[in-house]
């Protein structure tokens, strides 16, 4: 990996992925030479290798081998938190609401995995429309337009509420748009550009 890997084959995903994010450590001074092995082998294991792989197969899960390779290599430069931008395309859900689901990345982009329902394999449960009931975990909001939250801020029943833009008042970090924070009550940038 140090290298750079030309090839990530989704039938080795989890391994690779393991050994990109503790050659990281290494990197960043986390982690020292004589446990890569042991951190590769704890990264894996939480990671359901036959899942992916036949998710994949099956049709239920789109893997842009390309944006894996990217991803993986992106781990080898840059920060020591972040997860590189590759890393959020590797995977397409392909299972549309009420279907079934094993990993939460088989849902298409019209909801989420939900997998405390008790059932195998679990389902995909739409996002909800604006303004519908929420609590932000069993019933959610689409992330890329709405957040769960009280009107008031007050103890209402929480409702799906248009994310917030720059300068308008927020009540937490999920209720400003993408690239935003909430900060001192109002969504401000997270980052500063040059000159800025």
């Amino acid at each position: 990996i140090d290298a750079g890997l030309v090839a990530a084959p989704v039938s080795n995903w989890c391994r690779l992925r393991a050994q990109a994010l503790c050659l990281r450590d290494l990197r960043c001074l986390e982690l020292s030479l004589p446990n890569l092995d042991e951190c590769v082998a704890k990264r894996a294991e939480g990671c359901d290798q036959t899942a992916y792989t036949r998710a994949a197969t099956e049709g239920r899960l789109q893997y842009l081998e390309p944006k894996a390779v990217e991803c993986l290599n992106g781990y080898g430069q840059g920060s020591c938190t972040d997860t590189p931008a590759p890393c959020e395309v590797v995977f397409g859900g392909k299972v549309p609401p009420d279907g079934g689901c094993i990993l939460p990345e088989e849902c298409n982009s019209a909801g989420f995995c939900y997998p405390y329902d008790y059932t195998c394999p679990h389902r995909c449960r739409g996002w909800l429309p604006m303004g519908s009931p929420c609590d932000g975990f069993s019933s959610r909001c689409d992330p890329a337009e709405a957040f769960c939250g009280t009107v008031d801020g007050g103890g209402n029943q929480e409702r799906c509420q248009p994310l917030r833009g720059t300068g308008e008042a927020c009540l937490d970090f999920d209720s400003c748009r993408e690239g935003l924070a909430c900060g001192a009550g109002s969504c401000v940038k997270r980052s500063a550009g040059p000159g800025e």
